[in-house]
């Protein structure tokens, strides 16, 4: 999908077609292989779900190898954070092992640019947090750590407001609770 040798005025296109892509996603029906009068398809076909995949795997890659200095890995994110509202996304994303790849994005902000990557970053760590498998992979990682501290020295209330929504959201599964209060929350 990315090409080191791309012009990199598509990265904002990018994110435009995640974000149309999701909207596709919510709207579709759940049946696959359905022909007009009814019948299913025996042929194997190119399902939204393989096109999901493709498209997480990329974006895993993105995290891991950007293709640009800096804005491979903001782009990505930014994919990630509309991406990852659908359900499908989500496991696909915990199946790529991507969530590893987000913990260490979460760190104090200090530019505009970086207050905004660290947002989107929260922001998918919010909605995996409501996917089990997620959760038990955020539960083996220094991810709580990281949000704590961000919620004690961010400046920017939307950062505050999201990683507040996670902690709200993980407190109820497994030790996440007494973690919290280790870590100096009240």
């Amino acid at each position: 999908m990315w090409n080191r040798n791309h012009n990199y005025d598509m990265f904002p296109w990018i994110i435009r077609c995640c974000k149309d892509i999701i909207i596709v996603i919510s709207a579709r029906p759940k049946s696959q292989n359905i022909l007009p009068n009814g019948e299913t398809s025996k042929k194997k076909v190119t399902t939204i779900d393989d096109v999901l995949k493709g498209l997480v795997e990329q974006l895993c890659s993105q995290l891991k190898k950007p293709s640009h200095p800096n804005r491979g890995v903001p782009t990505a994110v930014s994919c990630l954070a509309t991406l990852l509202r659908e359900p499908l996304v989500r496991s696909l994303f915990v199946k790529a092992d991507g969530v590893k790849l987000l913990t260490p994005l979460i760190s104090p902000a200090s530019t505009q640019q970086s207050i905004q990557l660290h947002y989107e970053t929260c922001l998918c760590i919010w909605f995996l947090s409501y996917y089990e498998p997620a959760v038990e992979y955020l539960a083996t990682t220094h991810t709580l750590p990281r949000l704590i501290e961000v919620v004690k020295i961010s400046i920017k209330e939307k950062v505050v407001k999201v990683v507040v929504l996670t902690l709200k959201t993980l407190l109820p599964n497994g030790t996440f609770g007494a973690q919290m209060v280790d870590l100096g929350l009240p």
